[in-house]
């Protein structure tokens, strides 16, 4: 037997189910909302470039439409449920993905550095002054560079020339790789760095295999100068 209406009222089946489907979506998009959050704290905290979300299509587009846009531009959908698999067996499935959008991440990284003749350069020995005059904010370096630089015992101002003399300080210099130190004079001067490789690295290779963006004091003060 059916559900029976009072005198007045008018009782459809359907209406318990459409105030349960109700607050079903408000639960769903509750909990959309509250991983979103996390996720924006995450990559704050963390400073991420990329976000990888895997999960069925419908949960991970609304997540990612709770995100700011800012940093929805960051987040990458793998639209598969994979929540039965190990730790090993989802990196594993998920590393093609990951591959491609970093070896697009870079194309257009070094793309955008050789387009913008304002903001940026290119060039190692250009790119090293700069950065050690705290001008840099942030070095695309090919992985594969090499090569080897003079650096000062005393202050650790480094470049290419062979001047056994610092000139900087005028102390005594040593024959160092670049490898070695080059990441150290990255944080020193509080710049970030991107290495790139494959096709992104090869075009880097044709300028020098070193490029850099001016902080924005500098892209003002050249620009005033233009």
């Amino acid at each position: 037997m059916g559900p029976v209406a009072r005198l007045g009222v008018r009782l459809s089946r359907g209406t318990n189910r459409d105030v349960f489907e109700r607050h079903r979506a408000a639960e769903y998009a509750h909990y959309h909302q509250q991983i979103a959050e996390r996720i924006e704290r995450w990559c704050a905290s963390e400073q991420l470039e990329s976000v990888f979300l895997v999960g069925l299509a419908q949960m991970v587009k609304a997540i990612k439409k709770q995100i700011p846009s800012s940093l929805a531009q960051n987040i990458v959908l793998i639209e598969e449920a994979l929540g039965w698999v190990s730790q090993t067996e989802l990196l594993d499935r998920i590393e093609p993905v990951v591959v491609d959008h970093e070896r697009k991440h870079e194309m257009a990284s070094v793309d955008a550095l050789l387009a913008d003749r304002r903001n940026a350069l290119v060039g190692v020995d250009a790119t090293l002054v700069q950065l050690q005059q705290g001008k840099i904010r942030s070095v695309v370096v090919m992985k594969s560079l090499n090569g080897s630089l003079q650096q000062c015992v005393n202050c650790s101002w480094a470049d290419r020339t062979s001047d056994p003399v610092c000139p900087s300080c005028g102390k005594e210099r040593k024959s160092v790789a670049l490898r070695d130190v080059f990441p150290d004079l990255v944080r020193r001067n509080n710049a970030s760095l991107e290495v790139v490789s494959a096709e992104a690295g090869r075009r880097l290779q044709e300028v020098g295999g070193m490029g850099a963006w001016l902080r924005e004091f500098e892209k003002k003060e050249y620009s005033a100068f233009a």
